[in-house]
């Protein structure tokens, strides 16, 4: 088991202080783990599982493939958490957002996303298009529609401060003020 939690690490591309960080443990654990000198316990052979994705079996026993089959919600979530992960901070943000959500927009949230799973796994729906492919659509165009009143707004503004600043006289590289 020694071989296989070094070629973990290395595979991973982490040096013993980065692969103890991801575990929890001391550098100093991992290196006498390594050299054979201390036992390594139920709890973190899991760990080492989890945090690395592999299948617990092939690093007991060295039977079996090294990485888990990544179909496993727990894995995935826990992998989407994962502060390093490139999508963390949006995550982070879609749950903090909808936290802050009133009991009617998250019912309609909910609802989406309840729907959206139904028309993925339901055969007579997959030739319609799912329900994502509709709500990319919609968001698109209510965006389309915003930037298009946001356009007639800042246009609006643009024509009404002219209207009032029609009176002075100042010139630069940039602007042409006149009155």
């Amino acid at each position: 088991m020694i071989k296989r939690i070094i070629q973990i690490r290395e595979q991973t591309g982490l040096s013993q202080e980065k692969f103890a960080e991801r575990l929890g443990l001391s550098r100093n654990f991992i290196n006498q783990v390594e050299n054979g000198k201390k036992n390594i316990s139920d709890r973190t052979i899991s760990d080492i599982c989890r945090e690395f994705n592999i299948n617990e079996e092939w690093l007991k026993k060295g039977t079996g493939e090294m990485n888990k089959q990544n179909d496993d919600i727990g894995n995935i979530i826990s992998e989407l958490l994962d502060k390093n992960h490139p999508l963390y901070d949006i995550i982070k943000g879609i749950m903090l957002t909808y936290q802050k959500l009133d009991i009617h927009s998250r019912s309609i949230i909910d609802r989406f996303i309840a729907d959206s799973l139904y028309y993925q796994k339901t055969p007579e729906f997959k030739n319609h298009g799912s329900a994502v492919e509709e709500a990319e659509k919609a968001y698109i165009k209510s965006r389309s529609l915003s930037a298009q009143k946001t356009n007639a707004s800042v246009s609006n503004i643009i024509a009404e401060s002219k209207e009032k600043n029609n009176t002075s006289s100042i010139t630069s590289n940039r602007f042409k003020y006149s009155g």
